[in-house]
């Protein structure tokens, strides 16, 4: 009898680790010059501020990188990554209007360029990696290029005591689901939920993320190939709403397990880590209901 042989772990190569240079939390400033009545004479005159919140972080296994912006009104989320067959950089682009355009990069010293058909940019990183200067051109239906955005983006400082950090906010709670598609359907059509990120990395792997509408903080609708859930009782998280008695209606309207009553003072629930623990007199008015995979969260109207 022969033992199965174990498959090798990959490893980031050192054209992945390069993109280590966007790594971290930027603020950017600059001018934006597109729209509609961008004069190809005068491309420059009607420019608008520009001002983001931006954020690269590795996923997990070090090999794709993902990239958050937040421009007021225009917000989007990027995968970058290496491409070892091809020997280049590609990115996808996610944005809040719905496009999704692809670019080939590639990288000379500290300058990258980004080229798909009807937009492209250079990235140029300072010395110190603390400061990149973009400069971005589209071709706005036509055949020429016209600047499209120039700014600067100057990395947030990092902690300098050990006892503190430049966490700023919850952004994604992991809630793991054993089928995406139809955990996806499920939030969008039951709960009213909003997609926020939709797209493929690593080995055939997806990530989504769902979120009500407004909200600041997105749920990772996370696949099996991070690893498999103990399938514990614990709630996930809480979510808050403006009438507990109609959400509750609603959701058993369309067919979510929600708890028999709303609890509340005078009334019990069960733990928020395990459903044997009962705690009594609960306020402010609260349910909890599960998702399609038994996922667990407190529905909550707060007073």
């Amino acid at each position: 009898m022969t033992s199965t042989p174990k498959l090798k772990q990959p490893k980031p190569s050192a054209a992945h680790k390069r993109l280590e240079a966007f790594i971290g939390t930027w603020n950017a400033e600059g001018t934006s010059y597109g729209g509609e009545a961008q004069d190809a004479a005068d491309p420059r005159a009607a420019g608008v501020p520009w001002i983001s919140d931006e954020s690269y972080e590795w996923l997990p296994g070090g090999f794709f990188v993902l990239h958050r912006w937040d421009a007021q009104s225009f917000k989007g989320a990027e995968i970058m990554g290496y491409d070892e067959s091809e020997g280049g950089y590609f990115t996808r682009m996610f944005d809040n209007a719905g496009h999704h355009p692809e670019y080939r990069a590639n990288v000379d010293g500290n300058v990258w360029s980004f080229t798909e058909a009807q937009s492209r940019a250079t990235v140029t990183v300072d010395e110190g990696g603390n400061e990149m200067t973009f400069n971005w051109e589209w071709k706005n239906g036509g055949r020429k290029w016209l600047p499209l955005c120039d700014r600067v983006a100057v990395r947030t400082p990092r902690a300098t005591r050990s006892h503190t950090t430049c966490i700023s906010q919850v952004a994604t709670v992991f809630v793991p689901v054993a089928d995406q598609h139809r955990s996806l359907a499920f939030y969008i059509d039951k709960l009213g939920f909003e997609k926020r990120a939709d797209f493929a990395y690593g080995d055939d792997s997806r990530w989504i993320e769902v979120a009500p509408p407004g909200s600041t903080i997105a749920i990772a609708l996370v696949p099996s190939s991070e690893g498999q859930s103990n399938r514990g009782d614990e709630a996930h998280c809480a979510f808050t709403t403006q009438d507990i008695q109609a959400d509750h209606a609603t959701l058993r309207a369309h067919g979510v397990d929600v708890d028999a009553v709303n609890a509340r003072k005078g009334k019990t629930r069960s733990g928020l880590i395990s459903v044997k623990v009962k705690v009594p007199d609960p306020v402010p008015p609260q349910f909890f209901f599960r998702d399609i995979d038994g996922n667990r969260f407190l529905l909550v109207q707060p007073a």
